[in-house]
């Protein structure tokens, strides 16, 4: 996340306003037509490999990434054939940045793709650690490459889309070596029934494409298509940015979350299952209030002298997605979805995504025009609550997991017992605010001390984990361990 906020602050500050939003659109406009050429692929990937090595049907495994790969090559190098032949009607479309920059789209469709297989495979084996690291080396690449054409002059849109995809490049290289490339060139196969597979596969790629919906990308293309205003796409990533990060930081089992539950389910049945999802879900509550709450606090600051005073205007959009973002991590947004996956659910989660993602459209059309990226979050974030509360729902409901309210309570009364002193000695210069802020961290762990809303099942828990986990969760917790 460091070297990802590095990379992406830097473009920021080099970019400006209206290059920025110029390149968060392809950016974004990539990612729409890798979900469209996605054909279900990475959960499928997840659930299988993560089922077939649970039943040690290893050389069924090989046979069934070695088909999938197959096929991701042959859907992106005809999605991008398609793009080349029809770049042109970018302008019917009212989105002329797709005619001026269908090059550097496709090489980031292209890097996309690579990323996302090389991933959702390294997910399914658990092999969290190698991710982190291409990832991170990906990015740091990515920032030296970018560095070096600030010094040749090359600051525009189109080298920070190469930018992009160096990194994706580089990711996908040192995953392919640390165990995709193995599975891909060595070891016999065995063949394996590929029409259930396809069946699920069709399932969660059709979710996927009514989670477009709801998806970032849908918001930037209709900035683009309503506004015509690439500063409003730039205020938009601005203020996103940060929460997305940090989620994807606090929530990083949602990574291996459908590989994990669906070997859970598969050894040891639904109760096991069910107790894994509300181990997620307390923690994904318990984090996001002692995270979320600062970052809320400071985003006046952290627009204005982060990503500069030209961003400043996003500081209110901000603290608006923010505050939805909180609520959606009170459902651990993410994980019953993955649940809902590695159960065989897709029926299910494409029945929410479209009814949500088809709401947030509307309130995008609507709210946009008179609002702009702060219509946009506001359409997203209310759509993405309903979807995470209708996920959770469908998910508990199989395995009768039941909402932790008594825990919710106690963890939102010490954010409450944090965050009071702060609105009141809430100021608007930088000194003030830090303040405020290490307040509220401070005052919401010794709340959490005292309320001690976690229980001797959840002390147990962390001592499978190691001794420090076992002492920290103790202090939290309403009763000593057995």
């Amino acid at each position: 996340m460091g070297s990802a906020l590095t990379l992406s602050l830097l473009l920021i500050r080099v970019l400006g306003p209206q290059s920025f939003g110029e390149y968060s659109f392809l950016v974004n406009a990539a990612a729409l037509s890798a979900v469209l050429l996605s054909l279900g692929f990475p959960d499928t990937l997840m659930r299988y490999v993560a089922l077939l090595f649970a039943e040690d049907k290893v050389p069924q495994m090989r046979f069934l990434v070695r088909r999938l790969a197959l096929a991701r090559v042959v859907s992106y190098a005809l999605g991008i054939a398609l793009l080349a032949a029809l770049h042109g009607a970018g302008q019917a479309l009212r989105l002329p940045l797709v005619e001026q920059y269908w090059v550097a789209i496709a090489g980031l469709l292209a890097g996309q793709g690579a990323i996302e297989f090389t991933t959702s495979f390294a997910y399914a084996r658990l092999q969290a650690r190698s991710v982190a690291i291409a990832r991170t080396v990906g990015q740091i690449v990515a920032v030296l490459f970018f560095a070096a054409m600030i010094f040749a002059g090359h600051t525009d849109v189109v080298t920070a889309s190469v930018t992009t995809v160096v990194s994706y490049l580089v990711a996908s290289l040192m995953l392919l070596l640390r165990g995709l490339g193995a599975v891909l060139t060595r070891g016999d196969e065995e063949r394996t029934p590929l029409r259930p597979i396809a069946g699920f596969a069709v399932g969660v790629w059709a979710a996927a494409l009514c989670n477009i919906g709801l998806a970032g990308q849908i918001d930037v293309l209709l900035l683009a298509a309503l506004r015509h205003d690439a500063v409003q796409i730039a205020l938009y990533s601005v203020a996103t940015l940060v929460f997305l990060r940090l989620g994807t930081l606090l929530s990083g089992w949602a990574g291996t979350a459908t590989s994990s539950f669906a070997e859970v389910h598969a050894r040891r049945g639904g109760g096991a299952s069910g107790r894994l999802l509300l181990v997620y879900l307390r923690l994904s509550i318990l984090l996001a209030l002692l995270v979320y709450p600062p970052v809320i606090l400071l985003s006046d600051q952290i627009t204005r002298r982060i990503f500069g005073a030209a961003y400043a205007p996003a500081a209110g959009s901000m603290e608006v997605f923010g505050a939805f973002w909180l609520v959606s991590s009170f459902l651990a947004a993410g994980i019953p979805l993955s649940f809902l996956v590695a159960l065989g659910r897709q029926r299910q989660l494409l029945a929410i995504r479209a009814t949500t993602g088809i709401l947030n459209v509307v309130l995008d059309v609507i709210l946009i025009p008179p609002f702009g990226a702060l219509g946009a979050i506001m359409a997203t974030g209310t759509a993405n609550v309903i979807a995470h509360v209708s996920d959770f729902v469908f998910a508990a409901r199989p395995v009768r997991a039941a909402f932790p309210w008594a825990f919710a309570v106690r963890v939102v009364a010490a954010s409450l017992v944090g965050v009071s002193p702060s609105f009141v000695l809430r100021s608007h210069d930088l000194a003030g605010e830090l303040v405020g802020t290490a307040l509220y961290v401070v005052l919401y762990i010794a709340a959490l001390a005292i309320l001690r809303p976690l229980s001797a099942a959840d002390v147990e828990l962390a001592a499978r984990l190691g001794p420090r986990f076992q002492r920290i969760t103790q202090r939290l917790a309403r009763r000593s361990a057995p």
